[in-house]
């Protein structure tokens, strides 16, 4: 076979081993050279410029000047820049996709600017040498004029014959910087947090207070409550549990010894006469009982006291029995022979019913009185 010309290069020649003698050789019959190939930028694409990297370029293997590796590496930043780190590619001035995403700062905002964000050489809107001052502004002021840095209102660090603080300048505003905190601001607010800490911690102890207070009030009132309590249980357990009047001894009683001296009428008489002051005495005694049971009751914290009911059944009772002392009187000197024995048991019979019968009525007014 032959090889292969500019001016000669049917189907099938054999590529020439030097590169010069490739002139005119279509890439079809002799493909590109990865070096100092003569149809680059024509039918081969150009080798990269060190610093124009671009897309459509090729690396040359044999550039000293700019070596292949490095080539390579400036292809990638070029193509897939988004997906290189800023070790291999650095951030660019401009146009870096990776800009405020972790990789690389993000692009200065007029009005906005800080420490931390990159001025933007390709921004028409704000000048890189005006970003550029105003990051200096905010960086290293003191060493600024006020022509490029106005003076501050405020913790201004220039002497005051460059800055007054009576004298802003109203033209140029001054740029805040939203990354730095107003000290007198914070101070403010951690004084305000302090006082709402202490407002706090004084309420707090105000309610423990408060509830101590009334657990002690409280606790003050069951102790008198049950003191109290106890107090009249024991004046209730001294006193006597109902009214007694004692009488020594009743009519019946003195009439014991002399029953063997009484003929039978006089006996039958006698044991009526017993009945009805048994009656009488137990009837007295149950009023004196309920009488002394609501006295009791309504005065639980004063000693005993009769009250003017009792002491009127008393009256009544003592009356009651002068009649009685009378006919036991009457009776003694019957039996001492004031009475003839052959007097008939009929008419003894009917004064002693007669007796009986004053005697109820006299228990029914007493009865009805009460």
């Amino acid at each position: 076979s032959c090889t292969c010309s500019g001016s000669n290069h049917p189907t099938g020649c054999r590529c020439p081993s030097e590169t010069t003698q490739l002139t005119g050789i279509p890439i079809n019959q002799c493909e590109c050279r990865s070096s100092a190939d003569p149809r680059a930028g024509s039918a081969c694409p150009a080798y990269c410029v060190n610093g124009q990297v671009n897309s459509s370029c090729v690396c040359d293997s044999n550039n000293a000047s700019f070596p292949y590796t490095t080539c390579y590496r400036d292809k990638a930043c070029t193509i897939n820049l988004i997906n290189q780190s800023n070790l291999t590619c650095p951030c660019l001035r401009t146009g870096d996709p990776r800009a405020g995403l972790g990789q690389c700062p993000a692009y200065c905002i007029k009005g906005y600017t800080n420490t931390t964000c990159a001025c933007d050489s390709g921004s028409t809107y704000y000048p890189v040498t005006q970003c550029n001052i105003d990051k200096l502004c905010i960086t290293d002021l003191i060493h600024q004029s006020i022509t490029n840095c106005p003076c501050m209102t405020k913790n201004d660090p220039r002497s005051e014959s460059v800055c007054k603080p009576s004298d802003p300048d109203p033209t140029n505003p001054i740029i805040p910087d939203p990354s730095e905190k107003d000290p007198e601001t914070e101070q403010e607010q951690g004084s305000g947090s302090k006082q709402d800490g202490e407002k706090t911690f004084n309420m707090i102890w105000i309610i423990f207070i408060v509830i101590g207070i009334l657990a002690i009030a409280a606790i003050v009132t069951v102790k008198k409550y049950l003191h109290l309590k106890d107090m009249i249980i024991l004046k209730r357990s001294n006193k006597n549990p109902s009214l007694h009047i004692k009488i020594s001894e009743t009519p019946h009683q003195s009439f014991a010894s002399e029953r063997s001296f009484r003929t039978a009428s006089e006996s039958h008489r006698g044991s009526l006469n017993e009945s009805r002051n048994v009656s009488l005495s137990s009837d007295f005694s149950d009023s004196a009982d309920s009488g002394s049971r609501r006295d009791a009751d309504q005065e639980d914290e004063e000693e005993f006291v009769p009250t003017e009911f009792q002491l009127k059944m008393y009256m009544k009772y003592q009356k009651f029995l002068n009649p009685i002392e009378e006919g036991r009187s009457s009776l003694e000197s019957i039996n001492t022979g004031g009475i003839k024995e052959d007097e008939s048991p009929k008419s003894e019979n009917s004064n002693s019913s007669d007796e009986l019968k004053n005697k109820d009525n006299q228990i029914k007014d007493i009865k009805s009185s009460e």
